[in-house]
Order: structure tokens, then C-alpha cells, then sequence
């Protein structure tokens, strides 16, 4: 969810007397918090071995090497 992000600066100028004061807003769209991560072939096969994705499937016959090896 996109957020924003609202504030004050406050701050003393050393050439100017008194406190200066900056408000401020920030906005974070969605893309802002999605971090690449790798996904190396082994760790992809436990991924499709340990059930958790949902997805339709294609059987393919006669291939007669692992699915590791398959993936790899």
C-alpha cells in the first residue's frame, strides 16, 4: 500500500539568528518497499517441491532425469 510520509525540519542557519522550520511530505509508492532477492535453481526446485505455490500444471512424459536435474 502506498504510503506518505509527513514532517518538520527544524534547524539553526549559523550565517542567520533564530530557528528556521521546513515542513515536508514524502510519498512511497508500492514499488518503494519490493527488494530483489536471488533465487538460485536449488532453492527454486524446494520452492515448486514443497507445495506452497498454487499454479496450473503440464504433464510431460517421458523424460527420465530428475526434477533437480530437470531444473538445473
Amino acid at each position: 500500500m502506498a504510503q506518505k510520509l509527513s514532517g518538520i525540519l527544524s534547524f539553526i542557519p549559523k550565517i542567520e539568528k533564530g530557528r528556521k522550520k521546513l515542513d515536508f511530505k514524502l510519498h512511497f509508492s508500492c514499488i518503494s518497499y519490493l527488494v530483489t532477492t536471488p533465487c538460485y535453481s536449488d532453492a527454486f526446485a524446494k520452492l515448486l517441491e514443497s507445495g506452497d505455490l498454487s499454479m496450473s500444471s503440464l504433464k510431460v512424459n517421458g523424460i527420465s532425469m530428475s526434477f533437480q536435474n530437470l531444473l538445473a
